[in-house]
Parts: C-alpha cells; sequence; structure tokens
C-alpha cells in the first residue's frame, strides 16, 4: 500500500456493531492538524457536497443555477430581481460547495472560516456511500 502525502479518510456507520455505510476522503497541503481535518471529512460524508470551492464550480454549472433562477424572478424590479438571482446562487453554493457551508461540529462558521488562518488547504475530496441493502439497482 502506497500512502499519498496530506490523504486523509473517514469512515462512520450508523451503530458500531453495522458496518459502514458512509466515508470521505481529502487530500489538504500545509499544517497538519488531524482534529481539524476530521470535521472537514465529517462534513463531507454527512453533507455530500460536490465542489470544494466555487471556483471548481463549471461555468455551465453556474449559468444553470441563474437561469433556473431567473425563471423564478418573474416581474419583478431589475434591481430587485439581480439580488434574488445572487441570493438563489449563494443558497446553491451553500448547498454544493464544502467551503461555502456551514460547519456541523462547529455551527458559527463556515468550512471557509474553520479553515481560515490555520494554513490546512484541501485540494481534492471525495463522499463513498453504501446504497441501503432495500436499495434499487441501477
Amino acid at each position: 500500500m502506497v500512502a499519498l502525502p496530506g490523504a486523509h479518510s473517514y469512515v462512520a456507520a450508523d451503530r458500531p456493531s453495522l458496518p459502514a455505510r458512509v466515508g470521505a476522503l481529502v487530500v489538504t497541503t500545509g499544517v497538519d492538524d488531524p482534529p481539524l481535518v476530521v470535521k472537514v471529512l465529517r462534513q463531507i460524508a454527512w453533507c455530500g457536497p460536490d465542489y470544494v470551492s466555487r471556483t471548481d464550480v463549471p461555468e455551465s454549472v453556474w449559468a444553470d443555477v441563474r437561469a433556473a433562477a431567473r425563471r423564478q424572478v418573474g416581474e419583478r424590479p431589475a434591481d430587485l430581481a439581480e439580488r434574488f438571482v445572487a441570493g438563489r446562487l449563494a443558497d446553491w453554493a451553500t448547498r454544493h460547495v464544502l467551503l461555502d457551508q456551514v460547519c456541523l461540529a462547529d455551527p458559527g462558521v463556515t468550512i471557509d472560516g474553520l479553515l481560515y488562518g490555520r494554513g490546512v488547504r484541501i485540494t481534492a475530496m471525495a463522499r463513498l456511500a453504501v446504497p441501503p441493502a432495500d436499495a434499487p439497482a441501477r
């Protein structure tokens, strides 16, 4: 087995007597801070973000989110419409972008705020999940 520098993993089971159902992998650079990395791994495992940062989101995805928000605007004045769209983009980011999510372990701060000034940078992540036994096959 070859170890990747900066690679960390987390596996969670519903109960200790049951096999693990969810896991996360993250690659970090900078300072080695295991308690901080565990918080990030749990966030990835339980919230399932799709991207590490906003810059990782393809422009086509932003365009789709922006278009969906504009369809919901209706007949609002232009200045309100733009604020509505900006709010929808921010809301989407809090659900899909790791650094924009509110930290489960420390609800008063985002993951970006948790990492700020700590010297830890996330370069890659993955969430792994085993579907329930009664889930339909794909």
